[in-house]
Formats: structure tokens, sequence, C-alpha cells
């Protein structure tokens, strides 16, 4: 059966719009509540039982991330020292069910029905969660939530590990949502966990993605940063932020983490270890940056007579992160920095680069002829000349290597599905 309206389930008192017991505002099946049925997950409940047990917690937290200084540090490659950002106490935590709030295999269905009929639309300030899809699969089947159920045992506690990177609350880049997980709503996450315990609990934020075509999303995947200090040029500290966030709360973040004084703290692109750019506006959002998943980011500490580090243009790089050739070469044979995870953007951009017809198009600026940068509905032709742009660095013979960075950073401004790839 399928609840498409709450007078479809008339036998509780069902009030979604205040919040319900999962969020401690009362009002959502209030007669389950008080014979003690429904669940009301509270995660600390397992946890403390008086203000002893909390200090004693905070005590051994403490202790705990003193110790994880060396745990979280690896060597990359290149033999530097890399800190992973910690992952917090409570999200590493593997609940115990509440054996208390069991409730029948056909009132489980009913009320995860009536949850998922009821989940509302994704908006900022929300926290929706992340489900192993293989376990939920065999919820299904136990309760027979669907037609196609076949029926099956209890499932056991929930389990995300596998979904996890090593060491981190970050999901693996090969998961895929449906294949590997589901997102489901605050409420059926607390639901099953007070109901089956286990974790590790992976909460997402709600964000708005876009510039023209604004969405608000869930963002699954945070970006990642290495931040380079210029006083430790051979150690780099993974962080974690949303991509909504913007560079002065990265600054914040780090100084933070690092024990230093944001006034006498500066942050640099540092793409391709080149001082790409200074962040003179700390307000900007990083998606407004063009700075890229997984890449450097440098920052500058003022020295101790009160001025900034002098440093030297690096001959490698130019005209931003193109690589000048050292000697002249056949015209459109020219690569493309991966920038995080554009391996596909960058192939396909290769097929239209060698799309010879296509190409002289646009370096020859034929297209400018055929632009409409009045219609409403259009890019105006922004795009198009990012577009130009770029095939002409492709084809001027100058560069062995370039970075499609403005047309990425174009891109994601009239397509946000693209941004942070």
């Amino acid at each position: 059966k399928t609840f498409k309206t709450m007078t479809d389930y008339s036998d509780f008192d069902i009030d979604f719009d205040n919040g319900g017991p999962l969020s401690g505002s009362g009002g959502v099946l209030e007669q389950e509540i008080e014979q003690g049925i429904f669940p009301e997950h509270n995660e600390n409940e397992n946890e403390n039982e008086n203000e002893n047990e909390n200090e004693e917690e905070e005590e051994e937290e403490e202790e705990e991330e003193e110790k994880n200084n060396n745990k979280n540090m690896s060597i990359n490659k290149d033999g530097e020292r890399v800190y992973h950002e910690p992952i917090p106490k409570h999200l590493r935590k593997i609940y115990l069910p509440n054996m208390n709030k069991q409730v029948s295999v056909e009132k489980e269905k009913e009320i995860i029905q009536t949850l998922e009929a009821n989940q509302p639309n994704t908006q900022l300030g929300q926290t929706w969660y992340i489900l192993n899809s293989k376990w939920w699969k065999e919820w299904k089947n136990y309760v027979k939530y669907e037609y196609r159920c076949v029926g099956g045992n209890r499932p056991g506690p929930i389990d995300n590990s596998n979904l996890l990177s090593k060491d981190s609350n970050l999901l693996k880049s090969t998961v895929m949502e449906r294949f590997h997980y589901q997102i489901v709503s605050e409420k059926i996450w607390k639901t099953l966990l007070t109901w089956y315990g286990g974790g590790p609990t992976i909460p997402r934020s709600v964000i708005k993605r876009g510039l023209y075509n604004i969405t608000y999303v869930v963002e699954v995947r945070p970006y990642t940063f290495n931040c380079i200090r210029t006083t430790k040029l051979d150690t780099l500290y993974e962080i974690n932020i949303s991509k909504s966030a913007t560079i002065g709360e990265v600054k914040e973040v780090m100084c933070k983490r690092l024990s230093l004084d944001p006034d006498n703290v500066r942050v640099w692109d540092y793409e391709g270890r080149n001082r790409y750019k200074l962040f003179k506006k700390e307000d900007t959002p990083i998606t407004q940056t063009q700075v890229n998943q997984g890449q450097e980011l440098l920052l500058e500490e003022r020295l101790k007579n009160g001025e900034w580090p002098e440093y030297k243009e690096s001959n490698r790089v130019s005209f931003g992160n193109h690589q000048q050739r050292s000697e002249p070469a056949n015209p459109g044979i020219t690569g493309l920095n991966n920038l995080g995870n554009t391996c596909f953007m960058n192939s396909a951009l290769q097929c239209l680069s060698n799309s010879y017809q296509l190409s002289s198009y646009f370096v020859n600026n034929t297209y400018k002829q055929d632009i409409n940068r009045t219609n409403v509905l259009g890019l105006k032709g922004e795009l198009a000349d990012q577009f130009a742009t770029f095939i002409k660095d492709m084809w001027s013979g100058m560069y062995s290597v370039i970075s499609p960075r403005e047309f990425k950073y174009k891109l994601e401004q009239f397509a946000p599905q693209f941004s942070g790839m």
C-alpha cells in the first residue's frame, strides 16, 4: 500500500509539520509514543547515564585525539607527510538497537512507508543520511515492502562501513547512489537506527548549487583540499569542507586546526604547486573561485617582521596554468590537466578539439555571427566564448599542456550538476 497523503493513514495522529518525535518537537504518532511503541531515538540514550560519565568521555576523547595526530598521518608518493582530517567521535560510533522500542514487522513497514511518503523536499538547513543499499534491500524483503519483495530473514545491524574510505567519513569514489547507497530523511534513518542499531552515521547537508540555475541538493561528497603552509612545504593537511563554504571559512577551519592567527595568514590558489591567485576577498564562495576538487591551497604565513614572504614566479607555468612548450610544435597536439575528476570531460574536449571543422569555426571567430546574445532563455554566448578561448589555446601551438579551469568553471555556472566533479 502506498500512502500519498496523511488521510490514507488515519489510524495515527500524525503531524509532520511539527517535526515529529525524531526531532524532539512532538506531535507525530502521539498515541504510539505514549504507549512506548514508536521509537523516539536519542543518540545519547545508550552513552551517558550521568554527568560523571560525560566528563570521563570528554577526557578519553581528548586523549584519543592526541593519539590520532600520528594515526591520521600518512606518507604520499612524493615522500610528503599528509595529515588527514580526523573523524569526529560521534560519527565513528556504532549504535546498539533499543530493545524497548521494537515493533512488529507489519508495524515497521507501515511506519517507514508513512515516513517515506511524506519525506520533505530538499531545503537548506536539512540533514539527510546515507544508507547502505544492500542492507536497505534486505530490510525491504524482510517486511515485504513492495509487491516484488519476496520476504526473508530479519537483517542484522546497519553496516555503512564498506561505503567509506579508510579512516574517513568520505564516501569511496567508486560507490554510486542507488547501486551502493540510498539517501534517506533524518526521520527514516533515526527510526531504522533505533530498531536495528549499527552505523557508522553518515550525515549530509542540503546546499544551494548553481549560479543561474539554482537547485537544492544533498551534498554527498564535500570538497577535499590539501593545504600547505609556507613554513612546512613538505607537509600537507587534508581538509574536507562543504561546497557552500567561503574562502574565509576554509581559512578559519585550518587556522583553528593548526593554531594559527588568522590575521597573519592569507590563502592562495596553489594549483600545480604554483601561486595561481591570491584570494583577496575571503567572502567569496569556493564554487566561484575555479578551485578544483583535490587540489592544493597555500596558507601563506606572515613573517616575524610583519612582511609577507617574497616569491619568484615559476618558469614552468605561465598564462594561468598552461605549460609553455620549450620549442615550437604542431598546433592541436596539446594535453589537458586532470582537475580532480575530469577525465571524461577532458576526453570529450579532446574529441571536440580534433573535429577540425568545429575547431576552425571557433578559432576563426565564425561562431560569433550565430550567437543570440539577447535570448533570455539562452546563455548569451558566455559558454561559447569560453569554449572558443579554450580551442584557441589548444591550437595556438604555444602550450604542451593546458588546464581547462575557466571552461569548467563557466560550465558549472550553467550546469550545476557538474559542480565539484
